[in-house]
């Protein structure tokens, strides 16, 4: 897979009280090789030609952009908004992640993201086009580009974040541009803590995976709702969350 880049956007962090948060959109393009022969001896290839399809599979589109332009607006607005963080210390239940040890894990979740509340500038984000089926919105390996220290938030790298387009397609036609761009918000958090080193299981059971109050999930569908805890993150997020233990 070859990535293309097409271009960013940037906000300007005299505009919102957040964090500058910056992006690059990538297509992705074919990079299918194969050898033909153009030239035989007696039965022999002796000449060979290499044809690469460089044509584009998964490109952004206009709307796709606008979704997550405002989604990104919402999200540096969001973060450092008082009933978010309230929100999420109400419903949060369990740390997971390898950046830090069994006794320390709330301790540097709480560090990560009151660095991101704090910060002036976010690392930038390199938000790759995908198409998958099912209801993934985006994705994001699990990794510490990203950590908060007693000096503030510090980073090694971009955000990489691949992006179900089919996802904001579906939302733009049963939901609208509102819903998409909320639920956009809490995602790209989401995979912003991935990124960070937060993790929540990952079984295949939804119950289990996002519906048992993991902080990756919690935050990010804090930040979707703008920390309206009663209302669950319902009909913000693809499918909702209840963020409690099943009874």
């Amino acid at each position: 897979m070859r990535l293309s880049l097409i271009g960013f956007l940037v906000l300007a962090s005299t505009a919102f009280a957040g964090p500058h948060i910056s992006w690059n959109y990538e297509n992705v393009r074919n990079n299918e090789c194969k050898d033909v022969c153009v030239r035989k001896v007696l039965g022999n290839c002796v000449q060979w030609r290499r044809d690469c399809n460089y044509r584009t599979k998964f490109a952004w589109e206009d709307r796709h952009k606008a979704v997550i332009k405002d989604a990104m607006n919402r999200l540096s607005n969001r973060i450092d908004n008082s009933r978010v963080e309230r929100c999420i210390r109400d419903h949060v239940k369990f740390w997971k992640g390898s950046y830090a040890g069994d006794g320390k894990r709330q301790e540097q979740g709480w560090l990560d993201f009151h660095s991101l509340e704090n910060a002036d500038k976010w690392p930038k984000f390199d938000l790759v086009a995908d198409r998958v089926s099912g209801n993934t919105t985006a994705s994001a390996y699990i990794g510490r580009k990203a950590w908060g220290t007693s000096d503030g938030l510090k980073w090694n790298g971009n955000i990489q974040t691949f992006v179900n387009l089919n996802t904001i397609e579906s939302m733009l036609a049963n939901g609208g541009h509102e819903h998409a761009a909320n639920s956009y918000a809490g995602t790209l958090l989401h995979e912003m803590l991935h990124q960070m080193g937060h993790d929540h299981p990952s079984t295949g059971d939804y119950s289990k995976d996002y519906e048992q109050g993991h902080f990756v999930t919690v935050a990010g569908d804090c930040v979707a709702s703008n920390g309206d805890g009663a209302r669950n993150a319902r009909g913000l997020s693809l499918n909702g969350r209840s963020w409690y233990l099943p009874k």
